[in-house]
């Protein structure tokens, strides 16, 4: 049975750290277990810079990073690879350089990294190559800490497509050439675009990612969702919720039912086995945090990895 600790209320930060409190018990433990040469890798949202409606709210941060440091004294990376524009930006704007003596800790542009190479799949199904974060790969714990959007391919974007879509590289650690007559020469892949090529090949490489740099804890911010058409531009909607687990499958699952989602049709969890996973939650009744979202306009299309699998269960039968 896989714990999902729900709250709803009027403060962020309460919200917060009443969901991180109820699973304190089996978070400590897994902090007992590190090493003193281990690291925590802290992975908010920050997809742009420049829409901070759209990304991880300093506030939760900050609670989080307070959380850890009453238990772990030892090395906290916080880390994103921003998808619109310049990681660094993303990282002032959002105040994020003033966490670094405040908590101790270190900020990475995971954009930048020395890469893993990870399999994915193309828009017909065949292998292809991708290069992630080494380390999100070599993270002896890790945590998903977003918001919950909607998304433009695959419907709904929390804990799962936050850890996944950061941790793809985009460029690589050498900064571009100056010299125009060079600078075609030089190697740059965005490998957060080649996965999304159509809704059913983003999710079925989302699963796939997920699989090899699946987080140890996945904290969703939800006192604020986006609704119609994020993960950038949508209208930001105010629900008062925060959700915690161990699982971040369960995490997410819980966040599409409360937001009027069907978990069976985002394809992520569908290729994530959602269906097999019992979820206990803890905390406020489902009931009382159901916010009923708007999807994004393109949601018709985005169904359409849906549709292709129900005909061929269809053509088998």
């Amino acid at each position: 049975m896989i714990e999902v600790a729900l709250t709803k209320g009027p403060n962020r930060q309460q919200n917060i750290l009443k969901v991180l409190k109820t699973l304190e018990n089996n978070i400590l433990k897994d902090l007992k277990k590190l090493k003193k040469t281990d690291y925590i890798t802290l992975k908010p949202n920050l997809i742009t810079s420049s829409n901070l409606q759209a990304t991880t709210n300093i506030e939760a941060v900050e609670t989080v990073l307070d959380f850890l440091r009453i238990h772990y004294k030892g090395r906290i990376i916080v880390a994103e690879g921003t998808s619109i524009g310049s990681t660094a930006e993303a990282f002032h704007k959002s105040g994020y350089q003033n966490l670094i003596e405040k908590f101790q800790i270190e900020l990475l542009d995971l954009n930048h990294d020395e890469g893993v190479t990870i399999e994915a799949v193309d828009k017909n199904d065949n292998p292809i190559k991708t290069q992630i974060s080494k380390t999100i790969f070599d993270s002896p714990y890790t945590i998903s800490l977003s918001p919950i959007k909607t998304h433009n391919s695959v419907i709904l974007a929390a804990s799962i497509e936050n850890i996944v879509t950061g941790s793809l590289l985009k460029g690589n650690k050498k900064k571009p050439l100056v010299n125009y007559k060079n600078i075609f020469r030089h190697r740059f892949q965005d490998y957060k675009l080649i996965i999304n090529q159509t809704p059913r090949s983003h999710n079925l490489s989302i699963a796939k990612i997920f699989e090899k740099i699946t987080p140890n804890l996945a904290i969703l911010d939800g006192f604020e969702i986006m609704e119609r058409n994020g993960p950038v531009g949508g209208q930001i909607v105010t629900s008062g919720i925060a959700i915690a687990s161990q699982n971040a499958v369960a995490a997410d699952t819980i966040a599409a039912y409360l937001t009027g989602f069907d978990p069976g049709k985002i394809g992520y969890l569908h290729y994530l086995n959602f269906s097999k996973i019992e979820i206990i939650t803890r905390g406020s009744k489902l009931a009382e945090c159901r916010v009923k979202i708007r999807p994004h306009d393109s949601l018709q299309e985005q169904l359409k990895w849906y549709n292709t699998k129900e005909k061929l269960v269809r053509k088998r039968k």
